[in-house]
C-alpha cells in the first residue's frame, strides 16, 4: 500500500528517487517524523478516494504540451497552406446583384482548388479559385466551375 502511495505522488522515476532518499535520510538519522501508518478503514478510504482522483485528474485533463504541439502543427499547416497559394494567381471576381457573380482571369482558366490543409485546421475542405495554364488544368485537384466551358477564360457562377 505504502508503495502505491508513493509511486502516486512520485509518477516520474526522478521524483520518486527524491522521495526515497528523502525518506530514508530521515529515517537512519532517526529523525523520522511519520507515525506508523493508520491502517483504520477511515484512512484507507481516504488513501483511495486520493489515489482514484489523481487516475481521473491525469485521464481527464489535457496536457498543457499537446496543446502547444497541436497548436505548432496548425501554424506548420498555415504556413505551408500560404507558401502555395503564393505560387498560385489568384481570380479576378466580381459580383452585382443583376448579373451574379463572374470569375476570370487573363491569359489563363479559372478552376476550383481544394485546400486538403484546410481539413487539419477545422475539420472542413474549402475551396478558392486560382488561374492555371493549359497545361496545368488536368490536374485531379483541379474543379472546372459548375456550367463553364473547360477552356474558358471568364465563368459565371
Amino acid at each position: 500500500m505504502a508503495t502505491v502511495i508513493i509511486k502516486r505522488l512520485a509518477p516520474s522515476p526522478f521524483a520518486l528517487i527524491t522521495v526515497l532518499v528523502t525518506l530514508a535520510a530521515f529515517f537512519f538519522s532517526s529523525r523520522f517524523p511519520f507515525k506508523p501508518i493508520n491502517t483504520s478503514p477511515q484512512q484507507q478510504e481516504l488513501v483511495k478516494s486520493i489515489v482514484e482522483w489523481q487516475e481521473f485528474y491525469f485521464r481527464s485533463y489535457t496536457k498543457g504540451y499537446r496543446v502547444e504541439a497541436k497548436a505548432a502543427r496548425g501554424t506548420r499547416l498555415m504556413e505551408k497552406q500560404k507558401k502555395e497559394e503564393a505560387k498560385q494567381h489568384s481570380c479576378n471576381s466580381r459580383w452585382s446583384q443583376g448579373k451574379g457573380g463572374e470569375v476570370w482571369c487573363n491569359d489563363a482558366f479559372p478552376r476550383l482548388v481544394q485546400r486538403p490543409q484546410e481539413i487539419a485546421l477545422t475539420g472542413k475542405m474549402s475551396k478558392q479559385c486560382a488561374c492555371f495554364k493549359e497545361d496545368q488544368v488536368s490536374h485531379p485537384r483541379l474543379e472546372v466551375y459548375e456550367g463553364c466551358d473547360h477552356l474558358a477564360e471568364k465563368c459565371r457562377v
